[in-house]
């Protein structure tokens, strides 16, 4: 799945600079829609659970942000994840699987043409499911992120993110990798 999800960033990259390869002037700017394919690394986190300590190991999964840029450092986006990890209890492993979603306001500063830093806060929801524990839960909570962007030209940046969630989980705190494309 890792080797898809790469081979996948590493098309889109190639397409997207062939396609709107131009002189980067500026990266900022407002009025623009914009989707970010992303592989992610969740940490893993313990938590009791009905009197129960189980410890979450680090994982991996993808997702999606969908956004609208609508002043030239503030856009608001829906993000959506989806990831795999195990989950230890009593000395044995059970297969774990999450789904996230959410809206972000997210801040982005440029402190070059190329390289920014961006900043969000929002609300999510998480689902996590573990069959062999009987794990079916749903919680929400306030999510929040900061990372940097790298611009390639006008319409296409890297993004490096790293996201935390006030959620009771196993699946802790998530590592993003992605590419922003705006439209």
């Amino acid at each position: 799945m890792k080797k898809i999800i790469i081979t996948m960033f590493l098309a889109l990259s190639v397409v997207t600079t062939a396609l709107f390869a131009e002189n980067p002037e500026n990266h900022t700017g407002k009025g623009h829609y914009y989707i970010i394919p992303k592989y992610l690394e969740i940490e893993g986190e313990e938590n009791i659970h009905e009197g129960k300590l189980l410890k979450g190991r680090s994982g991996s999964g993808y997702g999606f942000d969908v956004g609208y840029s609508f002043a030239e450092h503030f856009a608001m986006e829906f993000a959506t994840s989806y990831s795999t990890d195990k989950i230890d209890y009593n000395g044995a492993a059970y297969d774990a699987k999450y789904i996230t979603y959410g809206i972000d306001l997210a801040y982005t500063h440029h402190i070059t043409v190329h390289f920014g830093f961006l900043l969000k806060m929002g609300y999510g929801f998480e689902e996590e499911r573990a069959a062999g524990l009987n794990l079916d839960l749903r919680e929400h909570g306030l999510t929040y992120a900061g990372g940097f962007e790298y611009g390639m030209n006008s319409r296409t940046e890297f993004i490096l993110e790293y996201e935390h969630a006030l959620v009771d989980s196993t699946r802790g705190a998530s590592l993003f990798l992605g590419i922003k494309v705006k439209f």
